[in-house]
């Protein structure tokens, strides 16, 4: 009795072997290719874009006119915003090359009466050279004595770096001299003591989520 259970169980481990062999054999390859790579080919999909540390100075990038022609245009902001150190290309993905570039802009004016003050406008924007399209992604704006600000009154974004979808920035206050824009990659966080009180004279290395632009900006350490 048992040798015959034994015998049928063989038997059915080679029937269903051979019904495999079949299936397989007369499958089209590009589903097995689909079945064996779904998931490689799903997490390939939804990465994010990698790394870029090469910053551009305005005066060196060819669309710096063009592109706060634009902006300025726009209606949106003062009209009066100017590009700053630095531009940072968004990498090339999946064999793409990318046309979209990344930089803050600066604003600092006087309003005349009634408002009778300064504004500070800072801006981070996205700008495709493709079609001169843009999307301005963060902006913060504020009142100041134009005729005798104070420490602290007055700050500028500068982007120095693109990692995994966070743009990498040095916020400084205007207070502060670097004469070489390169040296901000080693500025440390730094607060200060000014008519009003205790303020933030540079940021150190921060970082801006291109998915969540006006949340916290957690510090930066480039690996």
């Amino acid at each position: 009795m048992q040798t015959k259970r034994t015998v049928f169980l063989i038997l059915f481990i080679v029937i269903a072997l051979v019904v495999l062999l079949v299936w397989q054999t007369f499958l089209p390859t590009n589903a097995l290719r689909d079945i064996q790579q779904t998931e490689p080919v799903t997490s390939t999909r939804i990465q994010r874009a990698g790394q870029n540390f090469h910053t551009i100075d305005p005066d060196a990038w060819e669309s710096t006119a063009q592109a706060e022609k634009f902006i300025n245009a726009a209606g949106g902001g003062p009209g009066t915003e100017k590009i700053v150190y630095g531009i940072v290309k968004r990498p090339s993905q999946e064999g793409t090359e990318s046309t979209v570039y990344y930089f803050a802009t600066h604003s600092a004016i006087y309003l005349p009466p009634p408002a009778d003050t300064g504004d500070l406008f800072n801006a981070v924007y996205a700008y495709d050279i493709s079609d001169n399209t843009w999307e301005r992604l963060f902006k913060s704006e504020s009142s100041y004595n134009f005729d005798a600000p104070q420490s602290g009154d007055i700050e500028t974004f500068h982007i120095l770096g693109f990692d995994n979808d966070r743009l990498i920035v040095q916020i400084m206050a205007d207070d502060v001299i670097t004469r070489n824009p390169y040296d901000l990659w080693f500025v440390p966080f730094e607060e200060g003591t000014g008519t009003n009180g205790n303020y933030v004279k540079s940021s150190g290395l921060v970082t801006i989520d291109l998915l969540s632009p006006y949340a916290q900006r957690p510090p930066y350490e480039r690996r």
